[in-house]
């Protein structure tokens, strides 16, 4: 009688278990405050306090929490010492359910079509599952500016959920906008113990701001897109740019043409560009508007260029580009442990350390080191300045074996 009252009991408990951890229609919020990099009420973040204003936190019939976010690095931002980590992993879920929801965006702009960030399942049966992040597909730049015609994006699951004023940039009246995005998991009948996410190291930094999970439910009431309700501008200004390769004149695919202005008193950041098979990209701007263009061409292996135009600007300009030097080593902490996402940075070129605390920086100028200093940052670190030629040796970098040591702070 025993034996069997322990089989029920334990059956019981099983089912309990089993209908628990499956997420209903009304679903459930994923908390990631302990992962925050910053928190909506304190201040650091652009304006203090004004990040997210008092909003309803229902969006397609789901509670979200919108107290702060998880912003993982970047290029562009790290390129100018603030650093973000790498990843943030083991975030607990511990359920079974149909779809996944985001309220996310990018901070800065890349690529359209590169992946800035990936969002991974990881199942309690050791499988695992990834979405890929797409700059221009599921977000862009969380700050709009009139580098833009529209905010279209390419997956029709991702929409604007808020848009809100910037007071400091009305003449060029810009806001701040946030996307909402709903994947399907491919294994809902697998309870997900924990989910990742992950920066792909890309220019632009992945932000996540809230998640739930829930079942398929067709009957929720849908939030729709807020509309685009600013007039499209005419880009009557353009610069042809064909890049080649200093040695053979040959044309360079893949280039990536960091573009920018001075528009109407007033920096604006432009998307990125990418060249052609023969070289080429056309960067488009406000004409009458503009006092000023930038452009900063990166090509894998080859040493930036950056050419500023003010008053007269060319329609047409070629940049030759020269190959450089290949630089690296590792980041180890004072206990000589590899430091993961520590940024690397020469001048404005910036590189992340892997798992094994390895970093390489390529297109390194072959004239020198300028400015002849590295700089270390992590989140978790003090940040670290060493000398070329006193701290760090020259042939320790050429050989990718300098070694840099953090010490525990911040």
């Amino acid at each position: 009688m025993n034996g069997v009252l322990g089989v029920c009991l334990w059956v019981t408990v099983l089912s309990a278990t089993a209908a628990e951890d499956r997420v209903d229609g009304r679903g459930r919020i994923i908390d990631l405050s302990p992962y925050y990099t910053t928190r909506f009420d304190a201040p650091g973040y652009d304006k203090a306090g004004k990040q997210l204003p008092s909003i309803n936190p229902v969006f397609d019939g789901l509670r979200f929490d919108l107290r702060g976010q998880v912003t993982l690095w970047g290029r562009t931002m790290s390129e100018r010492h603030e650093y973000c980590p790498v990843a943030a992993r083991g975030i607990s879920v511990g359920a079974k359910f149909e779809e996944l929801h985001l309220c996310h965006h990018a901070r800065w702009t890349d690529v359209p079509g590169n992946t800035i960030g990936l969002v991974r399942l990881n199942y309690a049966d050791g499988s695992r599952h990834e979405y890929p992040i797409v700059f221009g597909e599921h977000v862009r730049d969380w700050f709009f500016l009139p580098s833009y015609e529209d905010e279209t994006l390419g997956d029709p699951e991702a929409k604007v959920i808020w848009r809100d004023p910037d007071e400091g940039n009305n003449h060029l009246r810009g806001f701040r906008r946030l996307w909402k995005t709903r994947f399907l998991n491919p294994h809902p009948e697998r309870t997900v113990a924990t989910m990742d996410f992950e920066s792909t190291r890309s220019f632009a930094h992945y932000s996540v701001v809230a998640a739930t999970i829930a079942a398929r439910d067709e009957t929720r009431q849908q939030t729709p897109s807020i509309p685009f309700d600013q007039p499209k501008r005419r880009f009557t200004g353009k610069i042809e740019i064909t890049v080649l390769d200093q040695a053979t004149g040959k044309p360079l695919p893949n280039v990536v043409v960091d573009p920018g202005t001075f528009t109407l008193g007033a920096g604006v950041v432009a998307e990125m560009l990418i060249t052609d098979a023969k070289g080429q990209a056309t960067f488009r701007y406000w004409q009458e508007e503009t006092t000023r263009v930038y452009l900063r061409i990166r090509g894998d292996g080859y040493v930036p260029q950056y050419k500023s135009f003010s008053g007269i600007i060319a329609e047409n300009f070629e940049f030759r580009l020269v190959r450089g030097k290949t630089i690296g080593g590792v980041v180890m902490d004072d206990a000589q442990q590899p430091v993961e996402g520590a940024t690397v940075t020469l001048g404005m070129q910036a590189a992340c350390t892997d798992a094994d605390g390895h970093w390489t920086l390529s297109g390194v100028s072959s004239s020198g080191y300028r400015p002849y200093r590295l700089t270390v940052g992590h989140p978790n670190f003090l940040t670290a300045t060493f000398h070329i030629g006193r701290e760090v040796d020259f042939a320790d970098l050429g050989k990718n074996e300098a070694v840099l040591i953090l010490s525990p702070g911040r």
